[in-house]
């Protein structure tokens, strides 16, 4: 079972820029307009933090942390302690450093997950989290 802390982290209070009502737990970018967010659907987007809401239309504020104890929604099976990026969806996987890929790590999972759809809880940054090479 997967825990939400209250570790004093950053919390944002975004403009979602579409429907979140479904995406609770998933990563971020920043959106379009100023103050604005979206669901980071491309493995190489730049992170803003994780929803803990569920905005159900664009314009509604969403709650996005951005460093500090969440829980996260796993795209595969992940080991404890793995370094987190994005799958492309926006659920996190396990971060393959040496591969060559080009992505943004966001944090470490402090659980295991046994699969796709998980909620596990991580430690996750994405103060700093731009694009690198593993």
């Amino acid at each position: 079972m997967a825990i939400q802390y209250d570790s004093g982290g950053i919390t944002l209070t975004l403009t979602a820029e579409e429907d979140l009502s479904a995406k609770q737990y998933y990563i971020l970018k920043q959106g379009a307009a100023d103050l604005g967010c979206a669901l980071a659907d491309a493995a190489t987007d730049n992170p803003v933090g994780i929803l803990t809401n569920k905005p159900s239309a664009s314009g509604q504020a969403a709650s996005v942390i951005a460093a500090g104890v969440t829980q996260v929604v796993a795209g595969a099976a992940i080991t404890r302690g793995a370094l987190l990026k994005n799958d492309g969806g926006g659920k996190v996987i396990t971060a393959a450093v040496g591969s060559g890929d080009n992505f943004a790590t966001i944090g470490k999972a402090l659980q295991s997950a046994s699969g796709d759809g998980m909620v596990i809880t991580a430690l996750i940054n994405c103060l700093d989290s731009g694009n690198r090479e593993s």
